[in-house]
């Protein structure tokens, strides 16, 4: 009988062990540096290189510290190809000084309190309130989650304090006149 337990005890263990690793594959984990540190928002956009734009607009915007401290939030990036897509000039008038508030607008609204998977966001099938106040629209698919009716062109970069979805699109409230 001792012995019928002991393997029944080992199967359990062998089972949680399984159970764990599962959870972690199912699950994805935050980016890393080569020393080994978990990336925030910010670096992690920085990381893969399709978001130089809008790196520089966080910046002129000053909204890039409070991308790297707090949190989390989920962050809709768009890619460079979607600031590209703008009308001409509409990006260099944003980071005029005269225009930061519209600036910090339009950035805000990619950016949605806590931290939300693309499964996240297909589960809830809804409209989403971002940081700015406005909603946006949730919808699936057979390309998958769409943002404002915009695909999603990367989805799930996991960052210490929050989750990144990249666009390729800049997304506006229905109210602007930004002229996508």
């Amino acid at each position: 009988m001792r012995r019928g337990t002991m393997k029944l005890r080992q199967f359990g263990y062998l089972l949680a062990l399984l159970s764990g690793l599962t959870a972690c594959a199912s699950n994805p984990q935050p980016t890393q540096s080569a020393e080994g540190w978990q990336a925030n928002i910010v670096d992690s956009i920085i990381r893969t290189r399709q978001a130089k734009t809008l790196i520089a607009a966080l910046r002129a915007s000053e909204i890039e510290s409070q991308l790297k401290t707090t949190g989390p939030y989920t962050v809709i990036a768009p890619t460079d190809e979607a600031f590209a897509r703008l009308p001409p000039g509409t990006y260099e008038d944003l980071l005029e000084p005269n225009n930061r508030e519209m600036l910090v607008s339009l950035l805000k609204y990619h950016i949605i309190p806590g931290r939300l998977s693309v499964a996240d966001l297909a589960a809830t099938g809804q409209d989403v309130m971002s940081l700015q106040g406005s909603t946006i629209d949730v919808s699936v698919d057979a390309d998958g989650v769409r943002l404002n009716g915009y695909r999603m062109v990367r989805s799930d970069v996991v960052a210490r304090n929050g989750m990144v979805h990249f666009v390729d699109h800049v997304l506006t409230p229905e109210a602007a006149q930004f002229g996508t």
